[in-house]
């Protein structure tokens, strides 16, 4: 994590996961300790419209971390990886294609502008 330049944390809906990632922002704060510079963000994977998943996406909130991209629950994913492409290449034209290229520039900006172009992102999905 300390060499990175963004950390992407995936988060799927669910208290396990939110409560797992407690441990990983502890590490995360430590990184930062050494390099404040250190941008991170939350990546929702497996992401849905049930109450489970409004309930995490408030508890994350908590986490003052910004959410630069939403993952749906998709079968595109599973169908591109039985045939060993990425959902690009498999469905270009697929929901789960754009989520990626969502999550791609919303990176891409968090490493050319700062902070700011994460929060600005997070705060669009």
């Amino acid at each position: 994590m300390i060499l990175a330049d963004v950390v992407l944390l995936p988060v799927s809906p669910g208290v396990a996961d939110t409560w797992a990632l407690q441990s990983t922002l502890a590490v995360l704060d430590d990184a930062r300790s050494l390099r404040p510079e250190l941008r991170a963000g939350l990546v929702l994977n497996r992401w849905d419209r049930s109450s489970l998943a409004a309930s995490a996406r408030t508890a994350l909130e908590q986490t003052e971390l910004p959410v630069l991209g939403v993952l749906g629950s998709r079968v595109a994913y599973g169908e591109a990886m039985a045939v060993g492409l990425g959902v690009i290449d498999h469905a270009s034209k697929s929901e789960a294609a754009l989520e990626l290229r969502r999550l791609v520039r919303a990176t891409m900006a968090s490493l050319s502008s700062g902070e700011d172009a994460l929060r600005a992102v997070g705060g669009a999905s």
